[in-house]
This record gives C-alpha cells, sequence and structure tokens, in this order.
C-alpha cells in the first residue's frame, strides 16, 4: 500500500465500480478501486442493457470496451405465443446489447487500470470510518490496512451490507413473480433477436452472448418452481420451455453453466449518499430483474455522479445532488417494474383483463404515456403518478373506446 490519499476509492470491481473509477482515472483523478474476487465467473447476472443503457455507455466512452469482447447489437424482439411465431418488434431508436458479464467485467476493470486507476485485488472492504479524511478498513492476504480518501464510493452489491455506510436502511419490496436462467450452448435462432416466449402469465427470455453461447431466462412463480422442480434441474426446466418456441430453438440446447431463480422485488437503499459516502449500483438499488434494466441504472449511475464529480469542486453538493436525481429516476423505474408485474405477470382472469385492456390502449398510444417504451427510451420525463398508471393499465379508455382523464 502506498500511503497516499485518493481522491475516491471505490469498494467493488464490478460494472459499476470499474465503469465510474476508469471514467475518473482518465479525467485526472486519483482512484483506488478495491475488488474482492480474484476471477470473475458466471453467476446468472444481467448480460443486456436495453437501449436507454446504451445511450449511457456511449455518453461515458465505453463502446471500444463492448467491443474487445464480441458484444452482440439486440435489434429485434421476436415473440412467440404457445410456440408459434406472433410477431417481431424493433428494438428502436437504437439497438440493445447483449455480452457475456464475467467478460464485461474483466474487460472493464483492466480498461480502469488502463485510465489509470489503482485496483487492489483480491481484498475485502471491512468498514467505512466517516471522517474530515474519510477512510475504508480492508483485508488483504489476511492484513487489515486503511485506505484514505476524500470521498468512499460503494459499488457492491445489495447483499454486501454497505448501505449501513450512509446510516440509512436497506428496503425490499414484496415478491410478486421469480425470475431466473441459465446460460446455454446450442440453441438456434437469428442473431440479433431477443426470443420472448409467451404462456401467459409465464414467459422465456432467450438472447445470444456470442461464441456459441446463450442466455435463457424464465419468468414464473415460486409455488410452480416448488410444484415442478424446475429451479434445481435443467432438464426439467428445458422440458417446460421447450414448447413455447418453435421447434428448432432448443431441440440442441445444452446447460453451460448454474441454474438459479431469484425474486423479482426491487431493493434499495434509504439514504444514498452522507459525508464522504455515496452508494451507486445495485447497493444503492436494484431493480426488477425481469424488466432487465439493472445494467441500464449501473451506466446512469455512473454517467450521472462522474458528471457531478467532475464538473464542480464542490463535492458535498454534488452528492445532495446525485441522491436526488438518482431517487427520481429510480422511482420511475421501480413504478414501471411494479405495474409490469401485475399486468404482465398477473395470474387468473384478473390478470387475462389486464393484459387484454392493455393490448387496446397500445393501439391508441404504443408507449403507453411512455412508461411502455421505457426499455428504448428510458425514464427521463416521466412521473409514476396515477395518471400514468391508468394509461399503462388501460384504464383511461371507457368501454365505448373513449379517452377519460382521471
Amino acid at each position: 500500500m502506498s500511503g497516499r490519499t485518493y481522491d475516491v476509492a471505490i469498494t467493488g470491481g464490478g460494472l459499476a465500480g470499474s465503469t465510474l473509477g476508469g471514467v475518473l482515472a482518465r479525467a485526472g483523478r486519483n482512484v483506488v478501486i478495491v475488488e474482492r474476487e480474484r476471477h470473475f465467473r458466471d453467476r446468472i447476472r444481467a448480460e443486456f442493457t436495453w437501449p436507454w443503457g446504451c445511450a449511457e455507455i456511449e455518453r461515458l466512452g465505453l463502446s471500444s470496451v463492448f467491443e474487445s469482447i464480441d458484444a452482440l447489437p439486440m435489434e429485434r424482439m421476436d415473440e412467440y405465443l404457445d410456440g408459434a411465431y406472433n410477431r417481431t418488434i424493433a428494438i428502436e431508436p437504437r439497438p440493445g446489447v447483449t455480452y457475456q458479464h464475467a467478460a464485461l467485467q474483466e474487460a472493464l476493470l483492466s480498461w480502469a487500470r488502463d485510465q489509470g486507476a489503482e485496483v487492489i485485488q483480491p481484498a475485502r472492504a471491512l468498514r467505512f470510518k466517516p471522517d474530515a479524511r474519510p477512510e475504508i478498513r480492508i483485508d488483504r492476504d489476511g492484513t487489515e490496512e486503511a485506505i484514505v480518501a476524500r470521498l468512499v464510493v460503494a459499488a457492491t452489491g445489495r447483499e454486501s451490507g454497505a448501505w449501513t455506510w450512509t446510516g440509512g436502511e436497506s428496503v425490499i419490496d414484496p415478491e410478486h413473480h421469480r425470475f431466473g436462467g441459465v446460460l446455454i450452448e446450442g440453441a438456434n435462432f437469428p442473431d440479433g433477436s431477443l426470443l420472448l416466449g409467451q404462456s401467459s402469465p409465464e414467459q422465456a427470455l432467450l438472447f445470444s452472448l456470442g461464441h456459441g453461447f446463450a442466455r435463457l431466462y424464465l419468468r414464473t412463480f415460486d409455488d410452480i418452481l416448488q410444484e415442478t422442480g424446475l429451479a434445481r434441474s435443467f432438464d426439467v426446466m428445458l422440458e417446460y420451455v421447450r414448447s413455447w418456441f418453435t421447434p428448432e430453438v432448443l431441440a440442441d440446447a445444452r446447460q453451460a453453466g448454474p441454474l438459479g431463480f431469484f425474486p423479482n422485488s426491487n431493493t434499495w437503499a434509504t439514504k444514498l449518499t452522507a459525508p464522504g459516502i455515496a452508494l451507486i449500483g445495485d447497493v444503492a438499488g436494484s431493480a426488477d430483474p425481469s424488466g432487465g434494466h439493472g445494467t441500464s441504472l449501473v451506466f446512469r449511475d455512473v454517467r450521472t455522479l462522474s458528471d457531478l464529480l467532475l464538473g464542480s469542486e464542490d463535492w458535498d453538493m454534488a452528492l445532495e445532488t446525485f441522491a436526488g436525481e438518482r431517487h427520481a429516476y429510480f422511482e420511475v423505474i421501480r413504478a414501471r417494474d411494479h405495474w409490469y408485474g401485475e399486468v404482465a405477470a398477473g395470474r387468473g382472469p384478473e390478470g387475462e383483463e389486464r393484459r387484454a385492456r392493455q393490448a387496446n390502449a397500445r393501439e391508441l398510444d404504443p408507449t403507453l404515456g411512455g412508461f411502455g417504451a421505457i426499455e428504448f427510451l428510458g425514464p427521463d420525463g416521466l412521473t409514476p403518478d396515477e395518471e400514468h398508471r391508468r394509461i399503462y393499465f388501460g384504464e383511461h379508455i371507457s368501454p365505448d373506446g373513449l379517452v377519460t382523464r382521471s
């Protein structure tokens, strides 16, 4: 350890931490990144980014990093209903992107080093000490060391407990459904396509990661997982969803990674910043994985915080502004995730009625007031209020087809 004081110390060298560290180091800040893992591995994490997140990637200057790992454009969604092709939805105004998560982690951490960030790996962050000179204590090879920085940024997972460093709490929404998946080989479908296998209210998603690999996801429910055992067996899961696509899609599919399922619940920290400390990424707030906004939120967090820190020397004000902006765009995503669960994953006659009502609303406004196009356009300019909820659900349309106001 050099013993010098850093401008920024970042705990967590995943997508959020590495990207922030690299962006700040590129601008001349002294940055250290502390990462606990020696090597990254597949953990069934997000491996695609919607177009609004891709806009953030471009603004951050990261396109070459994605190109270096052979990331693939995601240009359309091919929808299947009960095994039959139904329609194709173009992904606009720009493609999304798919990639192998572990490969992107490695590439971004290497990129951060190239920009001048110091990386301590493997090492585990133990605790944060608030002070006029904030510090974190780390465990490296069994030895405890201190790192002093003007600002500490926790870019760790939601289970890390770093949310306690700001003096806040971690909150989790009630579970509505489950979402999980597995890395596979041998799938047969067009490049550039996100396949949606609909068997309402369940859905399977499939997309290519390149080099012969693909990710198969399933949105389902805990009671179904318990009854079928598909969370414990790839063969059971494969047979469960195989008929949701045309026969050739999964005919030769083979397991290539771990299988796992998780609650859909949004989680968030009640306090994002405090003197000398900020939270970004999943520890700040993670979205419903079945909505797929997790990586877009990561890159938005990095771009928002880095712009504020590089644009002013008043970092206390920068942190206050970041907390307000982060809360605003996360609440838009969180509201949409709630509404999405009630409509797309709603069960029984009530769920079918909601889907039919929303389908009628899309005929009048394909964006559903903006909340139905968040994947493409992002959360900017949207307010998660009762008026937008009614539009998303189609409740603003009377039985005779007239649009009513709340």
